[in-house]
């Protein structure tokens, strides 16, 4: 870790266990997976910040540097699932959702720049008949709260800046001109959701 502590020496490297299981299904004869896992992580030594300290300490009142310490038994667990493949000719589907938790013994949360809940969703239709080369398709992204501390905010007394959840909306369109040429147009962001 870069991470040093009020005294300026450098953290210990972190270091833990990962434990992690998980099952896959197959349906609709192979068109449809969907994958499902959970997982647990003990570690040692995860820097914490603890707040500014002189960068020389013979001059109390000079110029600041961040300090951190190394907390023991942090513990991260959660789970994952996904579903994609084809539910009907034509038309695909990739659905996927995420949560977890990581907190120090006393229970404080850790690492609260990493979003706590996410969730995602693509689909898209090839068109049948005629309109055969042309395919649409739309997608969203959410994710929970976050929040980062600024720590030279923090000096003039400045709270942690969060960011709210948010969603955000993407199209695309796919024209197959040739089985070896296609020319698509993605939109990101199609509401112009503005977000840290």
């Amino acid at each position: 870790q870069k991470n040093l502590n009020a005294a300026g020496g450098m953290l210990p490297p972190i270091e833990g266990n990962t434990y992690e299981a998980g099952v896959k299904g197959e349906f609709l004869d192979g068109r449809l997976n969907a994958t499902l896992s959970v997982y647990r992580m003990e570690q040692k030594n995860v820097a914490q910040y603890v707040g500014q300290v002189p960068i020389d300490p013979a001059f109390p009142s000079g110029p600041k540097r961040q300090a951190y310490e190394a907390i023991d038994g942090v513990v991260s667990k959660g789970f994952e699932a996904e579903i994609n493949g084809e539910v009907l000719p034509g038309w695909n589907v990739t659905a996927g959702y995420s949560q977890f938790k990581a907190r120090q013994p006393s229970g404080a949360e850790v690492s609260p720049l990493i979003p706590r809940k996410q969730f995602n969703l693509f689909t898209s239709y090839r068109l049948p008949g005629p309109l055969n080369a042309l395919t649409i398709g739309g997608g969203a992204r959410w994710q929970s709260k976050t929040s980062a501390y600024q720590t030279a905010a923090a000096v003039f007394g400045i709270p942690a800046l969060t960011q709210k959840a948010y969603l955000v909306a993407d199209l695309m369109a796919r024209y197959q001109i040739t089985d070896a040429l296609s020319a698509q147009l993605n939109v990101k962001n199609l509401f112009d959701k503005k977000y840290f």
